[in-house]
């Protein structure tokens, strides 16, 4: 099922909707919150992420294990060639997201660099010799205020989303800016590929896969949870609940109220995802919404309603190429 396409089952689009709001949750627990008999939330769930419109990711948190920084890149191209460009980008190990774009660039990338050296090499040499390109920009992320760890579709009410995330491990916002809080062993390095490679792994095989006892698996995990270096994450389609129209946000605050404006934004339930950033724009985001009409309404009225906006550039995505480091159907 490619990105776009998506079931009109209300059933599938809550079962869907717990899932990004508890990617691991029990099949038992979302029945009882959804009030669906467990059966029919097994095998709804199951479909669901066998045919990849659900992916369950663990996600290793770069910033907290000190592995890298993200840098969200806009490029622009010549005529015909931003698809071809974007393409590459998306095939590159280092991007862990990239979108064809409508607007004042071509295409963007998030990336994760180790050190400044990779980042100049990349926009220089490898960015800046790719055919097609005539120009990129650069900004790194300094702090986030949302990530889509902690989105919430809107599908649901709020007893069940507070319920789902109640009951989660792992830290699923950003509140708390904790910077580098560990290193991991290479047992949990092992947990967290496995939990890398399929998010609803069952413990009995991520222990396997790590070599120890699935008591130790579960305990290690929690662990790395809680300490915000492993994140929980259903990728799914914003389409999927309705939301047709996503677009990129690139705008200029006033210094002084930015953090107040991050976390005003954070809570919207338009937001995908929200960075303060270097370069032109000092904040940078993702939002979904049902239409155009939906989208004026979240500039004029919630966005240009915030003191301290100076301007906003918005980009629309057009394509997904690769998104939480997956690699869209139609990419693959």
């Amino acid at each position: 099922m490619g990105e776009r396409e998506r079931p009109a089952d209300p059933v599938d689009r809550r079962v869907a909707a717990a899932l990004v709001l508890h990617p691991r949750a029990s099949w038992g627990l979302i029945a009882q919150v959804l009030g669906i008999p467990e059966s029919t939330v097994a095998r709804r769930g199951a479909r669901l992420c066998s045919r990849g419109v659900v992916k369950v990711l663990g996600t290793l948190d770069v910033i907290a294990a000190g592995r890298g920084t993200p840098v969200l890149m806009r490029v622009s191209c010549t005529p015909g060639t931003a698809p071809t460009v974007a393409a590459e980008l998306a095939g590159r190990s280092e991007v862990w997201m990239a979108h064809l774009l409508s607007g004042t660039v071509d295409c963007m990338a998030e990336v994760v660099v180790a050190d400044p050296g990779q980042l100049a090499e990349l926009a220089y040499e490898r960015l800046g010799g790719m055919q097609g390109v005539t120009g990129s920009s650069s900004h790194v992320v300094i702090r986030r205020f949302a990530t889509a760890h902690g989105w919430d579709s809107g599908v649901l009410g709020q007893d069940v989303v507070r319920r789902l995330r109640g009951s989660r491990a792992d830290r699923w916002d950003h509140g708390e800016q904790a910077g580098q809080v560990g290193t991991l062993t290479e047992v949990d390095e092992e947990i967290v590929a496995a939990l890398q490679a399929d998010g609803r792994m069952r413990w009995v095989d991520v222990a396997a896969r790590a070599g120890v006892m699935e008591r130790t698996a579960r305990r290690r995990a929690d662990e790395l949870m809680h300490r915000g270096l492993l994140r929980m994450r259903a990728v799914v389609d914003p389409g999927l609940f309705g939301l047709a129209v996503r677009a990129l946000l690139w705008v200029r605050i006033d210094p002084s109220r930015l953090t107040t404006v991050g976390q005003a934004l954070a809570g919207h339930s338009s937001v995908l995802l929200l960075a303060a950033t270097t370069g032109e724009f000092n904040l940078c985001g993702e939002i979904a919404v049902r239409d155009y009409a939906q989208l004026y309404e979240f500039l004029t009225t919630v966005l240009g309603a915030l003191p301290g906006v100076r301007d906003i550039d918005l980009t629309l995505e057009l394509r997904t190429l690769k998104r939480a480091g997956e690699l869209t159907e139609e990419q693959t």
